[in-house]
């Protein structure tokens, strides 16, 4: 385990308020130097229940983070630097190994491309997300998501429809979560109820 040193700078200033003098103490914290609040380069490094979350594709270090066993279902989706969309932070920091953090949001069109159920290996769903009005059902190339074992279908956002043949009627109105774990093509909806 490395241990870190934490050098800090203490400054007293006088100020005057309403014509009485009091000493103000301002701490500052050298910069470049490790303040001891976890800073690690691997999982190696961290305390037993904790792993190294980076943030940011190439960094070298992070911050030592407890482990998580349960995560919200709570759809607040983050990209992953493995090109994967997590349906919230929680879900990228349970993946084993752990996955640093791209940025805040799906990943787009830069992320893990599949179209077909299971391509997205065992952890991972393949959604299948085509924008309104899209006819390209047949064609339709997704992108990979870890999602919660169960959706919440009164969960807000968007809302898809099942893409299938004409005349075939499919379930509207589906949740993000339900749609992508179908791993089927769905069209993007802007009538569905509120």
């Amino acid at each position: 385990m490395k241990y870190f040193v934490s050098l800090f700078l203490v400054v007293a200033t006088p100020l005057v308020v309403a014509c009485e003098v009091e000493d103000i103490v301002v701490v500052t914290r050298d910069a470049g130097v490790d303040t001891g609040t976890g800073g690690c380069q691997e999982d190696s490094d961290c305390p037993s229940g904790e792993f190294c979350d980076k943030h940011g594709c190439g960094a070298t270090s992070g911050t030592c983070t407890p482990e998580l066993s349960t995560c919200s279902p709570a759809q607040d989706p983050v990209c992953g630097c493995d090109g994967v969309t997590y349906y919230n932070d929680c879900f990228r920091k349970r993946t084993e190994p752990h996955v640093p953090l791209n940025h805040h949001e799906e990943c787009g069109p830069s992320g893990r491309p599949c179209d077909v159920a299971g391509e997205c290996g065992s952890q991972a769903s393949c959604g299948l997300l085509l924008a309104p009005n899209s006819h390209a059902c047949a064609k339709a190339v997704g992108r990979c998501w870890v999602l919660p074992t169960t959706c919440d279908e009164s969960e807000g956002g968007d809302r898809f429809s099942e893409c299938v043949p004409e005349g075939i009627p499919a379930k509207p109105c589906e949740s993000l979560c339900l749609t992508i774990q179908s791993e089927r093509p769905h069209v993007r909806e802007f009538k569905c109820p509120k």
